[in-house]
Protein backbone atom coordinates (compact mmCIF):
# COMPACT_ATOMS: atom_id res chain seq x y z
CA UNK A 1 0.00 0.00 0.00
CA UNK A 2 1.50 3.31 -1.11
CA UNK A 3 0.81 6.31 1.13
CA UNK A 4 2.42 9.75 1.31
CA UNK A 5 3.08 10.61 4.94
CA UNK A 6 4.49 14.11 4.25
CA UNK A 7 6.88 13.86 7.20
CA UNK A 8 10.18 13.74 5.34
CA UNK A 9 12.52 10.77 5.02
CA UNK A 10 11.74 7.65 7.09
CA UNK A 11 14.90 6.69 9.01
CA UNK A 12 14.39 3.60 11.13
CA UNK A 13 10.79 2.36 11.51
CA UNK A 14 8.43 2.51 8.52
CA UNK A 15 5.43 1.08 10.42
CA UNK A 16 5.77 3.67 13.18
CA UNK A 17 5.92 6.43 10.57
CA UNK A 18 2.82 5.05 8.87
CA UNK A 19 0.84 4.90 12.12
CA UNK A 20 1.90 8.46 13.02
CA UNK A 21 0.75 9.78 9.63
CA UNK A 22 -2.63 11.35 8.86
CA UNK A 23 -3.91 8.02 7.52
CA UNK A 24 -4.43 6.74 11.08
CA UNK A 25 -5.56 10.04 12.56
CA UNK A 26 -8.57 9.91 14.88
CA UNK A 27 -11.66 11.56 13.41
CA UNK A 28 -15.00 12.11 15.09
CA UNK A 29 -18.12 12.05 12.98
CA UNK A 30 -20.63 14.78 13.61
CA UNK A 31 -24.13 13.69 14.50
CA UNK A 32 -26.79 14.49 11.94
CA UNK A 33 -29.81 13.67 14.10
CA UNK A 34 -30.53 13.72 17.82
CA UNK A 35 -28.63 15.28 20.70
CA UNK A 36 -25.56 17.25 19.73
CA UNK A 37 -26.57 17.51 16.09
CA UNK A 38 -27.27 21.26 16.07
CA UNK A 39 -24.69 23.15 14.07
CA UNK A 40 -24.83 26.93 14.33
CA UNK A 41 -22.98 27.48 11.05
CA UNK A 42 -25.33 25.16 9.14
CA UNK A 43 -28.34 26.95 10.60
CA UNK A 44 -27.13 30.22 9.07
CA UNK A 45 -26.29 28.73 5.66
CA UNK A 46 -29.90 28.37 4.49
CA UNK A 47 -30.24 32.16 4.50
CA UNK A 48 -27.24 32.73 2.23
CA UNK A 49 -29.19 31.96 -0.94
CA UNK A 50 -32.03 34.32 -0.08
CA UNK A 51 -31.99 38.08 0.06
CA UNK A 52 -33.68 40.06 2.76
CA UNK A 53 -36.75 41.81 1.34
CA UNK A 54 -36.20 45.55 1.30
CA UNK A 55 -38.56 48.00 2.96
CA UNK A 56 -39.10 49.67 -0.41
CA UNK A 57 -40.62 46.44 -1.69
CA UNK A 58 -43.30 46.49 1.01
CA UNK A 59 -44.09 50.17 0.40
CA UNK A 60 -44.60 49.61 -3.32
CA UNK A 61 -46.73 46.56 -2.61
CA UNK A 62 -48.97 48.52 -0.27
CA UNK A 63 -49.46 51.13 -3.02
CA UNK A 64 -51.16 48.51 -5.19
CA UNK A 65 -48.12 47.51 -7.27
CA UNK A 66 -46.36 44.20 -7.64
CA UNK A 67 -42.77 43.90 -6.51
CA UNK A 68 -39.96 41.41 -7.03
CA UNK A 69 -41.09 39.27 -4.10
CA UNK A 70 -44.59 39.11 -5.67
CA UNK A 71 -46.29 40.32 -2.51
CA UNK A 72 -49.61 41.99 -3.19
CA UNK A 73 -51.48 44.06 -0.67
CA UNK A 74 -54.70 45.84 -1.70
CA UNK A 75 -54.60 49.59 -2.16
CA UNK A 76 -56.88 51.57 0.12
CA UNK A 77 -57.70 55.25 -0.39
CA UNK A 78 -57.18 57.45 2.62
CA UNK A 79 -60.36 59.52 1.91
Amino acid sequence: MKHEHNKGKIRDNALKALVRSNLFRHKTERKKKGKGSYNRQEAKKWRDGFEQPSRFCFHTASAGCFCSASIFLPYFDKD
